[in-house]
């Protein structure tokens, strides 16, 4: 079996026991990481990610060095893929660096596949970094919307005019990523929003996520009903 990593890095001013508390709790991974999370820390005990209800990635871990290193490896009826996350401290910050690998076979469409990791790992990365560095609080809850789509380049139009016609809804929010035609990532002390066409082969959807940090629900509602109209073809 071929395999291909991925390689992300990210520098946050916070200490290792911080990082790590978002790598290793429910909570942590609740702040940056999908809608909901649960995880069982000991070797063998399974973490789950969930997005929204409809995606959801169980793994189990496979190596623990406390505020050092983490180890997760994907089910399956064999070992398809792992996260590799290690953690340096030069005293002011932490330097956590992702190594995330994944098979080479069975994927007919590898560079839309890769290109969709690619940019849902520097996006997850930048929100744990906003999350440690800039939240207001470190409660977070999130909302996501899958609404589907078939042209990239026409879709991607239609998610920067509704940003264009948004100010109501992203008063305060500045960019923080910005993947054309692809992603986006906003961000205010109370709040964050991603918006990221996905899909390889003929299936394409638009994933957003809505993230409060103290914001009422009303906020994340009207912000997933808005931008889904950008999946209309």
């Amino acid at each position: 079996m071929t395999m291909r990593h991925q390689k992300f890095e990210i520098k946050v001013s916070a200490t290792p026991e911080q990082v790590w508390e978002m790598l290793t709790t429910a909570e942590g991974l609740a702040t940056w990481f999908g809608t909901e999370a649960s995880i069982d820390l000991e070797v063998g005990g399974s973490r789950t990610i969930g997005w929204a209800g409809t995606v959801e990635m169980t793994g189990k871990v496979s190596k623990i060095e406390p505020f050092k290193r983490l180890v997760i490896v994907y089910e399956s009826e064999h070992e398809v893929g792992t996260e590799e996350w290690v953690l340096e401290s030069d005293g002011a910050t932490t330097h956590l660096r992702l190594i995330h690998s994944m098979p080479d076979d069975g994927i007919e469409d590898w560079e839309g596949f890769y290109g969709d990791m690619q940019r849902g790992w520097t996006l997850f990365m930048a929100s744990m970094k906003f999350a440690l560095e800039d939240a207001q609080t470190k409660t977070r809850t999130a909302k996501a919307a899958y609404p589907q789509t078939s042209d990239r380049t026409a879709t991607w139009r239609r998610i920067k005019s509704i940003l264009d016609e948004s100010g109501d809804l992203l008063d305060g929010m500045k960019t923080r990523i910005v993947m054309e035609p692809h992603s986006i990532f906003l961000t205010a002390p109370d709040r964050t929003l991603i918006v990221d066409q996905e899909g390889h082969g003929d299936v394409h959807v638009i994933y957003i996520q809505a993230s409060s940090f103290g914001v009422s629900e009303a906020w994340q509602l009207d912000v997933l009903e808005r931008f889904s109209a950008a999946g209309t073809d």
